[in-house]
């Protein structure tokens, strides 16, 4: 059973590293394309920032939040007597 248990951590910590990593993407592309847009073009308005990457980061921030909640937050299958 111990095994088990070491294989499903690893499994989580991989999985939730790819969510955190995707997170710290987003936001570092979000953050830099502000910033290039504003340092082109001083007097306009703050650009807007691609939609594409506000979606990205808000998955990736909610994928990073559920991912333990599956891992974790359901009850392990134990057998019952008559099954081996």
């Amino acid at each position: 059973m111990r095994i088990r248990q070491q294989k499903k951590f690893l499994r989580f910590v991989a999985v939730e590293a790819i969510a955190v990593l995707l997170l710290f993407i987003s936001i570092t592309i979000g953050i830099d394309e502000k910033h290039r847009r504003l340092g082109l073009n001083e007097h306009e308005a703050m650009p807007r920032i691609n939609p594409m990457v506000t979606t990205l980061t808000l998955l990736a921030a909610a994928a990073a939040g559920i991912i333990p909640v599956i891992f974790y937050a359901f009850p392990p299958k134990v057998p019952r007597d008559g099954d081996s």
